[in-house]
């Protein structure tokens, strides 16, 4: 997942350049983004994922990408990214979304507007933690430059699954739409309870969470609301 993302901004951009993400990511995401793009030149500036429009003041003409999560690992934030969508090709900026964990099961960021979607199968596509790996979907001509032979990111730096590994990831694919019912039913059920207890719980399929009406627009709710559920359990 981490190649991925990785070779998909140095594929847009190059140093000098910069990318607007929202701030709330997982911790690899964030500690590449804060730390390791910036000694390769390229700028990460962040915004905050309830104020889209802020993201509008951020652009400039080295901007080349806008980044989010679709549904976050671990916080539970909620990215609407059709409204995203809308502001960042007002000005002609293309859209990456992480959709790890919601899965194409319940969410497709393609639908409500970006324009690359990313996704870790090392989690709930492949589901059988036997496997790290990545993909990236996107137009077939954002594809022929991630394996362009002379320049292309993902030809010339190696992230190349090998052909057991990928079969693996097939054959688990196929029961991907059965196992996030259940996660989702699973979620849902411990999170009603923790939240009936009393516990700090967040989950966007709890009424309680404040992005839980955008989600709902934004899943197939025939695969509930996901796995991610979070619970603050304070000073131990």
């Amino acid at each position: 997942g981490m190649a991925a993302i990785t070779y998909t901004i140095q594929t847009l951009c190059e140093a000098g350049d910069n990318i607007v993400s929202v701030s709330t990511l997982y911790g690899g995401t964030y500690n590449l983004f804060a730390h390791a793009l910036p000694r390769q030149g390229i700028e990460v500036r962040f915004f905050d994922y309830t104020k889209p429009e802020t993201l509008l003041d951020m652009i400039d003409e080295r901007t080349k990408l806008v980044f989010g999560e679709s549904s976050g690992n671990p916080l539970g934030n909620v990215l609407n990214i059709a409204r995203i969508s809308e502001f960042a090709h007002s000005k002609g900026i293309p859209v990456v979304i992480d959709n790890t964990v919601a899965t194409p099961t319940l969410c497709r960021p393609f639908e409500h507007g970006a324009d690359i979607v990313i996704h870790s199968l090392t989690k709930y596509i492949n589901g059988s933690s036997d496997t790290v790996g990545g993909v990236v979907c996107a137009s077939q001509e954002f594809i022929n430059s991630l394996k362009n032979v002379n320049d292309g990111a993902s030809m010339l730096l190696g992230p190349t699954m090998d052909s057991l590994r990928s079969a693996s990831v097939m054959k688990n694919l196929r029961t991907l739409h059965i196992r996030m019912k259940q996660h989702s039913h699973n979620a849902m059920y411990l999170a009603n309870k923790f939240e009936a207890d009393g516990i700090k719980t967040v989950y966007p399929g709890l009424a309680s969470h404040p992005s839980h009406e955008i989600y709902k627009t934004m899943i197939n709710q025939e695969y509930g609301f996901g796995g991610m559920m979070t619970i603050d359990v304070g000073s131990l």
